[in-house]
């Protein structure tokens, strides 16, 4: 994939994202615009956030400053080619940076057609991902840079004819505009210790944990078609035991968003060895019949975290038929249907479940849907349906649980979102998609039509109808969150939905979310989109149930590979 030469309107909005293992190196294709940018972040901590490089003592990078942008380098860049890789042409002479992650380091390379001087200032953030750094006191880099082939430095040059400076320079009041934009701190300092000089044809800098291995450096130019990406975006969610929510901010393992990605991250793709480490993880977690909610401080706040893994537990059982595997597990399905119906966060009364404000997947104080969801029944009677198969006893009849559910969320029309709240919302799809295989629902073929009236857009579903009163169709943070935009996630159910029901589905509905693979996090899908067009992507750049719902909706159509 290449992307043609870009003024700075949109080559700000376009990012690069590399991901290996627990580091990431991310940017905008003009430079670092939120202070979750970094050439190398690792374990949450931004240390090496750019390199002011120049070549004929011009800018290769972008950079925006409190009293001034500098973008002269978008005329000389050419192309960039998928992934992270820049080509700049002035006069005669080619000049080629190629970003390259490994596990724990990142190497930045430079080449040229000829030798040339480059000019290499390394600009060290060390902090927080989350933070801004306005002083460095508290941080030391005086045995930093090794010119040797000496494996203990967390900064290592490699090139001929080389020249390091010590300089000790502060770049002040460097400017993050995607933060501005969005209501967080955007200004910062960054520390430039050394300044590096050199007459060649290549010079490679190396930051981080450098007793590992060598550099894998791709010997020819890369071209993908959107489904490859796709591919590729899977396996950079998938970390040892769980998978990362989304970047640049959910970088943890959250219940919900894992159990919900697994059908297509890793079931769609026959990885059934790593769902089973992810379960296995999550099983030996759960408390009082809760899953956790977020891995990392072991938060349990999710009324559905639960019913998400077993509804993935389903699934990984209707691919693979591995019967000792979901037998390991059923002491933690049975602890679920035990515990869960009188937890924290969900009780059970007269069939149906309550839950506790924001414990859904819709979690702001706007949407807060404490009551009776319609998606969390749905995935209890699913619960329920499962573990009956498995011969766990169930605290309700299946059968009396799916009527309890027809009669108090059919409105004729539709199937509310709450018992009592008649918005038109999403959730819907979700619990149908579920229920659908029981096969009792002829009610959500009308559905399925009213669905693709009010709430189908390019890029998946809006999370409301807007014809509601509070209806968003602009991101402006939680407000509109689950009140007009657009998740790309609900796709999958809706096209899962209308399947079922023997609905045509052109494949041509991925087009659009093909094409966004080019327009935001290159290789990914965002999190959210407007819910009026144009559609403008918002919210994570790279989003885990985005990429796994858009792939399988992508299996579910059998997508002809030679029309992406």
């Amino acid at each position: 994939m290449i992307l043609s030469k870009m003024d700075y309107e949109n080559a700000n909005k376009k990012e690069y994202l590399l991901i290996k293992n627990n580091c990431y190196s991310s940017s905008s294709l003009a430079g670092n615009t939120r202070k979750y940018h970094g050439l190398l972040v690792k374990n949450d901590y931004v240390i090496l956030s750019a390199i002011d490089d120049y070549v004929f003592d011009k800018r290769l990078s972008c950079f925006e400053f409190s009293n001034c942008l500098d973008c002269e380098c978008l005329k000389y860049t050419y192309s960039y080619v998928h992934p992270a890789e820049f080509h700049y042409w002035f006069s005669d002479v080619f000049v080629k940076k190629k970003i390259v992650l490994e596990d724990g380091f990142v190497s930045i390379i430079y080449s040229s057609s000829e030798p040339v001087e480059f000019k290499l200032i390394p600009l060290f953030a060390m902090r927080e991902i989350h933070q801004t750094r306005k002083n460095f006191e508290d941080v030391s880099f005086g045995n930093m840079v090794i010119k040797s082939k000496d494996e203990s430095a967390i900064l290592k040059i490699l090139a001929s004819e080389l020249n390091i400076e010590r300089v000790d320079y502060i770049y002040w009041n460097v400017e993050y505009r995607r933060d501005r934009e969005r209501g967080y701190e955007f200004r910062e300092n960054l520390y430039a210790p050394i300044k590096i000089v050199a007459n060649t044809d290549k010079i490679e800098v190396r930051v981080g944990d450098l007793n590992k291995n060598e550099v894998n450096i791709p010997n020819k130019l890369n071209f993908f078609n959107p489904v490859e990406m796709l591919e590729m975006a899977c396996d950079s969610f998938l970390r040892d035991g769980y998978i990362v929510a989304g970047y640049h901010w959910f970088i943890d393992g959250w219940g919900r968003d894992t159990f919900v990605s697994i059908p297509g991250l890793l079931l769609e793709r026959g990885k059934f060895d790593c769902a089973k480490k992810i379960f296995l993880n999550f099983a030996r977690k759960i408390k009082d019949g809760l899953i956790p909610n977020k891995l990392k401080d072991l938060d349990y706040n999710s009324s559905d975290a639960s019913l998400w893994f077993i509804y993935a537990l389903k699934k990984f059982y209707e691919k693979t038929g591995d019967k000792n595997f979901i037998y390991r597990l059923k002491v933690y399905v049975e602890e679920i249907v035990e515990f869960y119906p009188n937890s924290d966060v969900a009780k059970l009364k007269g069939n149906l479940i309550y839950v506790k404000p924001k414990t859904t997947w819709m979690d702001t104080k706007y949407t807060p849907r404490d009551g009776c969801p319609v998606e969390i029944n749905a995935l209890w009677i699913n619960a329920l349906d499962f573990s009956d198969r498995l011969g766990i006893d169930i605290p309700t009849n299946v059968e009396d649980s799916i009527q309890k559910f027809k009669k108090v969320f059919w409105n004729r029309q539709y199937f509310k979102d709450l018992k009592d709240d008649e918005s038109f919302r999403p959730n819907q799809v979700i619990a149908l998609s579920i229920l659908s295989d029981i096969e009792r629902f002829p009610e959500a073929k009308n559905v399925f039509y009213m669905v693709k009236k009010k709430l189908l857009t390019p890029y998946g579903l809006r999370t409301l109808s807007p014809d509601h009163k509070e209806y968003r169709g602009k991101f402006i943070g939680d407000e509109s969150y689950h009140n007009g935009c657009v998740w790309p996630w609900l796709l999958g159910f809706y096209i899962d939905l209308g399947l079922k029901y023997n609905i045509k589905i052109e494949p041509e509905i991925l087009m659009p979310l093909f094409s966004h693979i080019y327009e935001a996090g290159i290789g990914f899908i965002s999190e959210i989109f407007d819910g009026d067009a144009p559609h403008t992507p918002e919210g994570c750049i790279a989003q885990a149930w985005s990429v796994a719902e858009v792939y399988r909706a992508f299996k579910m159509l059998s997508y002809p590979l030679n029309k992406t």
